[in-house]
């Protein structure tokens, strides 16, 4: 039997504004992290790094998606 995800992220978007200014700071992120795994995130300025972390760790609310993190 394969382990259970310590974290699945699914979907994961987050727009800042409306209409003609909104700005789509992540759009469709998807993820799993199995436990023991070590992962980085990489990316070009403005690609949404500190938005997703900002996501998992509930300090701001996504769009759309949703995320699971495991009970141990």
């Amino acid at each position: 039997m394969a382990e259970s995800p310590a974290t699945l992220i699914e979907g994961i978007a987050k727009r800042y504004g409306s209409g003609s200014t909104a700005v789509d700071a992540l759009e469709g992120v998807d993820m799993t992290v199995y436990p023991g795994e070590a992962i980085g995130l990489i990316g070009p300025s403005g690609s949404g790094k500190p938005t997703l972390l900002k996501c998992l760790g509930a300090v701001i609310e996504p769009t759309t998606g949703k995320f699971t993190l495991a009970a141990r």
